[in-house]
């Protein structure tokens, strides 16, 4: 029977528009805001961030530090060197070595800045970095030669936004990092909290600057041939005027991304700032090694058929014999099956129960034992099996 006419035409739009999306040209910006809590983001008048939440995924209840666990090796100060390098690399301070403000100790040649790993699979690729806070640039891109093509230190926010305004009408960045560090000011002036006047001021004036940068990338004469991803996040929060502690108001952060690959929704916990670096390279086509040894498994708010980010985190130690097991949810699905075992090999007899939500109880478990469990993901047409995780 041949096609009706108006059929032809959905089939012709459709094919049109996904070989539109393939030739599209990746590029990413990332935002990011020093010192800002959870609770004084949701606090403060923030259109523009708001805008790419409402079309985008958001995490409220992120993590900063590494492993809370000061025994594990992971756990570092949710201070501005360690957080900044860990959003940038990928890894946490066991990888890194950077343990405070000074960069004494890093080992940024073994796990360097993600444009490293961009540079070495994209050699044209156009790599920007412009930031308030120096050390950023100073610490992690000018001992190594070649791995951004512009970069910029600047000493106000306003100053951030009008070079970040102006990269993007003259060059043609594949990536660009831009810094603002006003928030952070504030809080160590009166205070890290939704009840500080100025502080929440500067988070509002922020995002000011930040709809000027977004108003400017997509006024580029040809953003409608390019696919950008853009990530918004900050290194930590605050407790009273300080930060670099562990308190759930320093170690609690949360993470924005949009984009065409990423789900509108809000994932209820985790994950580590560290996913940044994994959602750059994954929008960018760039596989992942691993030996970069990223501490992500999957990139952040990427519809994923497969459950991911399990909490326990996988190949935790010291986790707690009573607890729910967290992971963030498969694509479209009706129910979880989940499994628990004593080995690796999970099998029917492992099931354990199913849950259409995203956490389960397994009730009581036993102390100084290694368990492995599995998350499938029921659809209304089929059964993804998930990964095997341990603690």
């Amino acid at each position: 029977m041949p096609l009706h006419r108006s059929t032809l035409l959905a089939v012709f739009l459709a094919l049109a528009t996904a070989s539109e999306a393939r030739t599209q040209s990746p590029k990413v910006l990332i935002i990011g805001l020093d010192g800002v809590r959870a609770d004084a983001l949701r606090e403060a008048n923030t259109p523009a961030i708001d805008s790419l939440i409402a079309t985008g995924a958001v995490s409220w209840r992120a993590f900063a530090g590494g492993a809370l666990d000061a025994a594990d090796p992971t756990h570092q100060a949710t201070s501005s060197g360690p957080g900044w390098t860990s959003i940038l690399t990928g890894v946490w301070k066991d990888k890194h070595g950077v343990v405070d403000n000074s960069f004494a100790g890093q080992n940024l040649a073994n796990f360097p800045h993600m444009f490293a790993h961009i540079r070495a699979a994209k050699p044209n690729a156009v790599l920007a970095s412009i930031v308030h806070w120096a050390p950023i640039n100073v610490q992690l891109l000018a001992p190594f030669p070649g791995l951004a093509d512009f970069t910029r230190q600047v000493v106000t926010d306003g100053a951030v936004a009008a070079n970040a305004r102006a990269y993007l009408s003259s060059a043609d960045p594949d990536v660009m990092f831009v810094h603002f560090d006003d928030c952070d000011y504030a809080g160590h002036a009166l205070g890290f909290s939704r009840g500080v006047p100025s502080y929440i001021t500067a988070i509002e004036q922020t995002d000011v600057y930040i709809d000027g940068v977004l108003t400017e990338m997509r006024a580029r004469p040809n953003f409608g041939s390019e696919d950008w991803l853009v990530l918004v996040t900050t290194d930590h929060g605050g407790n009273r005027t300080s930060h670099g502690g562990h308190t759930p108001s320093e170690r609690e952060i949360w993470i924005v991304a949009n984009g065409t690959e990423i789900e509108n929704v809000e994932v209820p916990l985790g994950p580590g700032h560290t996913v940044i670096a994994h959602n750059v390279l994954h929008h960018l086509g760039i596989p992942v090694k691993p030996a970069w040894g990223l501490a992500d498994a999957e990139p952040f708010g990427v519809a994923r058929t497969t459950t991911s980010a399990p909490r326990p985190e996988n190949n935790a130690t010291q986790a707690p014999t009573r607890g729910m097991l967290r992971f963030m949810p498969g694509a479209d699905v009706t129910q979880h099956n989940v499994y628990l075992g004593l080995t690796p090999t999970l099998t029917a007899a492992q099931l354990i129960g199913n849950t259409t939500g995203s956490e389960f109880d397994p009730g009581l478990l036993q102390p100084s034992m290694r368990y492995f469990w599995r998350v499938d993901t029921v659809t209304a047409t089929s059964t993804q099996t998930g990964p095997v995780w341990s603690f």
